[in-house]
């Protein structure tokens, strides 16, 4: 399969800022988790679900690199480079406006029948 590249500009305003440490709260960071949420997010879009399916994330490995600071644009670049009927490997990364990479990763996303997830659902909730 060749490898399709999606390349999306991001603004970042997410309050979800970085402040798990007290002293360095005032840079204003955007928080890893924030990126990832990001990177989760776009990941759908890059991919094509067949109808009365989803997108499940079934396995992520990220690395943070650098901080992004908030109200910065970013390159998010997403490149899926294996899919199979079921699973979709995404390999991603953000860039800075300097071009610096701050954040990369995999994400495997499963795609599942949306009776499936709500029949789980139901289960689950049945239980509490």
């Amino acid at each position: 399969m060749s490898r399709l590249e999606r390349i999306f500009e991001v603004t970042l305003h997410n309050p979800e800022t970085w402040d798990e440490d007290i002293e360095l709260r005032d840079l204003r960071l955007i928080s890893p988790a924030a990126l990832l949420d990001v990177i989760l997010r776009l990941s759908y879009k890059v991919i094509d679900v067949p109808p009365d399916n989803t997108s499940v994330a079934v396995s992520i490995n990220s690395r943070y690199i650098s901080p992004v600071v908030v109200g910065q644009t970013v390159k998010v670049k997403l490149f899926i480079v294996n899919k199979s009927e079921k699973n979709t490997l995404i390999k991603t990364e953000i860039v800075d406006e300097n071009g610096e990479k701050c954040f990369e990763g995999e994400i495997v996303r499963r795609t599942v029948p949306k009776d499936l997830i709500r029949r789980l659902a139901l289960e689950k909730t049945a239980k509490v």
